[in-house]
């Protein structure tokens, strides 16, 4: 995982700068990066973010993904269900 700082942030805008030269078409996009990608400015819906993921994780899995996990952790098949077997009886 990438960790983000401030020195990350910095170095992304100076090479933003060098590789489009013209103000006029540096400018919206320097404003756009600085508002998203600054480390030091919190998101304005970050909060809410955290908070939504947190409710997430504290979720059981649905019954697809479930499912899904239980068919890889056995090799691409299913475990058979048990059944109940009939019962004859002989007289």
């Amino acid at each position: 995982m990438f960790e983000w700082s401030a020195a990350s942030f910095s170095g992304l805008k100076e090479s933003f700068k060098k590789k489009v030269p013209d103000d006029v078409y540096r400018a919206a996009p320097l404003a756009r990066i600085e508002l998203r990608l600054d480390p030091e400015k919190p998101l304005n819906e970050e909060k809410q973010m955290a908070e939504h993921w947190e409710e997430l994780q504290a979720a059981p899995p649905r019954h697809r993904t479930f499912t899904r996990q239980r068919w890889l952790s056995n090799g691409g098949r299913l475990a058979a269900q048990p059944r109940a077997r009939p019962t004859c009886s002989r007289a």
